[in-house]
């Protein structure tokens, strides 16, 4: 259901009541807005407004008044039907860009690099998988190769027989390898 559906208890009315004032305004003859005034008014030269000399924008004062020279459209019009010459006709040189004077610019200094906070080292890691060129450290149950992030500010540098090593905001950190006991042999009743 539209807007209009819904209200149309109080919006033809409404309707209604405006087209029979718009019409009573029409008919009733009321005041006709003033012509406006003939072109010649605008362009002759008002004169300057009285003000104190102290007052603000009085040294503007001598622009407000437009001389008669330059309320004349002719000469501007004259010119304008003139041909343009044959050096504007030419197409304009590229500008060429000289990238030594843009390095001489001055440039901010850049903001101080902060730093992400130092997280807690990563505590263990499960196994090593290391086959061919491919090289794995499995920790938390992710796979992380050298260079990866190992998040809290610590990438993993290198794998080694007894862990990984990561390079963290305090320096390298060995990480030990997650040693599993052996699961014993089952023994049988003596």
């Amino acid at each position: 259901m539209s807007f209009a559906e819904r209200h149309k208890i109080w919006l033809l009315p409404l309707l209604i009541l405006a087209a029979a004032a718009v019409l009573w305004h029409n008919l009733s003859g009321g005041e006709t807005p003033a012509a406006p005034p003939p072109a010649d008014e605008f362009l002759k030269a008002a004169p300057p407004p009285a003000s104190a000399p102290d007052a603000f924008g009085a040294d503007l004062q001598a622009l407000a008044v437009l001389p008669p020279a330059a309320a004349d459209p002719a000469p501007l019009f004259k010119a304008g039907r003139q041909p343009l010459p044959p050096a504007a006709l030419r197409p304009t040189a590229p500008p060429s860009l000289h990238p030594q004077l843009w390095a001489r610019l001055w440039r901010p200094p850049a903001p101080p690099r902060l730093a992400p906070p130092a997280g807690p080292a990563p505590r263990r890691v499960d196994f090593l998988f290391a086959q061919g060129d491919r090289q794995e450290a499995w920790m938390g149950g992710r796979p992380y190769r050298p260079g990866a992030d190992l998040g809290g500010g610590y990438t993993l540098r290198r794998l080694a027989a007894s862990g990984a090593v990561a390079a963290g905001p305090a320096g390298d950190v060995a990480i030990p390898l997650n040693a599993q006991p052996a699961p014993s042999a089952l023994k049988g009743p003596p």
